[in-house]
């Protein structure tokens, strides 16, 4: 063609619904594509059902459709809770031409769930299909809105636990291509007590755990093939925004190790220096992650904020000293911290609580975050018996000095439960905290913490009134006072599953046992090392 420029527009009618193939110009041997609005290859023998004309509901049209066939939805708000197990696609009239007004007017909303009829509240729940086979279905030109979650039960080491993910999308052991949606407020409930009703992944999740199944009455479980690291999850081109779950605000992904696309995507905070949100809003798991081309509605912060009960939580607020955040949850969400740039959250004299600044816990630690007080004495974290009050799960490089814990109330680590992690707590009175079974004060399991001039004291649980170690942690306490705590065994520190703690210039004092192990009850193989220790 030399230097000419041909422009090829095809057309295909399949059932009613025009598919067209891309517009290209072609010059100089080089192939640029002319339209914003990406390629449809159809399949001629594929049908198109229509939505509400052939059904009245999208779930009837999805159980109609065979492999390869199109879902096409008009615009109307569906108040659904889908389930796709086949490699079709489900568009709206988006599919069409490209015009994002009808993303906008389509809207699939989850908030019609009934959470004692069935575990699935997602919106949209993306399955393998019948033999098992991680398939690639498509979701196009859609706002996704007030899904819950999916019930999930999931095996650990402790027993059983149950919790809801994925409010607006759940990806199960597939590869699904999620492009051009509006996914927005999802992952809340009306009687939530914190963020939202799912506890990771507020906007979507992706399961490939094997231990995470649906919580319902099965005889085993789906077939499934388990995703590895040569698979891509096509999760670009979309709107996030205003997500919420207890981790994973936007999206939480377990046990996949390989690659999901958010490129082109909107987000609640972006980091436009590193290309990149923060793990507030996105937990990686083993996955890699692409943000390329991102942008946000607001520009991380990376810097030090400050957070006072006199500030306030809205988007034109700085963090800055003299116009602080009102809570520590909300400084979290507009940070982005690195381990070259960790970020410290000042927190000024007052009381941190829900009834006094609103404050919603646990408070989940991100790595390389720190938070600093004015003093045990000033700075006060009261969960008011609503929860733990810290929360590390596999972080590293936090400090947390100058404040007092207390009022956390949960099954284990009243005060600070902590998995996999290795903080460092000075100047800290931990007191006053309640667990269930295990670690009133502290639960510590598989981490490395030192603590430094702490005071943990007056705390309650069954095992581990003050702390409970357990799982290989090593913890190094240096002029610590464990003092007034009780429970049934090991009302002090309680050691277990091969614990080494080293104990230098510690008082292990007061504490009461209605079993045993009043100041230490030491076993499984543990064996601390005490050095000028009172017991």
């Amino acid at each position: 063609l030399g230097d000419k420029v041909r422009s090829v527009y095809n057309k295909y009618l399949t059932g009613n619904i025009i598919f067209f193939y891309n517009i290209y110009t072609i010059q100089e041997k080089k192939m640029k594509r002319v339209l914003t609005f990406s390629v449809l290859f159809a399949n001629l023998f594929a049908n198109t059902i229509n939505i509400p004309a052939d059904y009245s509901i999208i779930q009837a049209g999805i159980n109609a459709a065979e492999p390869g066939d199109t879902v096409l939805v008009d615009e109307g708000i569906y108040y659904e809770n889908l389930q796709i197990n086949k490699e079709i696609t489900l568009g709206s009239y988006f599919l069409l031409d490209g015009d994002l007004s009808h993303r906008d007017a389509t809207i699939i909303d989850g908030s019609s769930y009934n959470e004692n009829s069935s575990p699935f509240g997602s919106c949209v729940l993306f399955l393998p299909s019948d033999n098992g086979e991680a398939i690639s279905a498509k979701l196009t030109g859609f706002t996704i809105q007030n899904g819950q979650g999916t019930r999930v039960r999931e095996t650990t080491d402790d027993g059983v636990i149950t919790y809801y993910m994925g409010g607006g999308l759940m990806i199960w052991y597939t590869i699904p291509e999620i492009t051009f949606n509006y996914i927005r407020d999802n992952g809340g409930a009306p009687d939530s007590t914190r963020a939202g009703k799912s506890q990771r992944g507020g906007g979507g999740a992706l399961n490939n755990h094997i231990d995470v199944e649906f919580d319902e009455d099965r005889n085993g479980p789906y077939d499934r093939t388990v995703l590895t690291r040569d698979d891509e999850i096509i999760f670009s081109n979309n709107i996030f925004e205003n997500n919420d779950s207890e981790t994973g605000n936007t999206f939480e992904s377990i046990g996949y190790v390989g690659e999901v696309d958010f490129s082109d995507s909107f987000f609640d905070v972006f980091s436009t220096e590193y290309e990149d949100v923060s793990e507030y809003w996105v937990v990686e798991d083993e996955a890699t992650t692409d943000f390329t081309g991102g942008s946000g509605d607001l520009e991380a912060i990376t810097h030090g904020v400050w957070v006072s009960p006199d500030g306030t939580d809205v988007s034109s607020t700085f963090g800055t000293e003299q116009d602080p955040f009102k809570t520590i949850d909300y400084a979290l969400s507009r940070i982005y911290p690195t381990a070259n740039d960790a970020i410290t959250i000042n927190l000024t004299e007052g009381i941190f609580s829900p009834s006094t600044t609103g404050e919603a816990f646990p408070i989940i630690m991100i790595s390389y975050v720190n938070l600093i007080g004015q003093g045990e004495e000033l700075t006060i974290l009261d969960a008011e018996q609503t929860n733990t009050v810290i929360y590390f799960n596999k972080c590293i490089y936090n400090n947390i000095s100058d404040l007092t814990i207390t009022g956390g109330n949960s099954s284990n680590g009243g005060g600070i439960f902590m998995n996999a992690s290795n903080p460092t707590l000075m100047h800290v009175t931990i007191s006053e905290n309640t667990a269930g079974e295990n670690g009133g004060g502290m639960f510590i399991t598989l981490s490395i913490p030192d603590l430094s001039h702490v005071m943990i004291t007056e705390n309650n649980s069954i095992i581990g009134g003050g702390i409970f170690l357990d799982k290989f942690s090593t913890a190094n306490l240096n002029y610590v006072i464990i003092s007034d705590n009780n429970a049934d065994e090991g009302a002090g520190i309680y050691l277990t599953a091969n614990s080494d703690p080293n104990l230098t210039h510690v008082m292990i004092v007061k504490n009461s046992s209605n079993f045993s192990g009043g100041g230490m009850y030491i076993g499984d193989n543990s064996s601390p090392i005490l050095m000028h220790v009172t017991i």
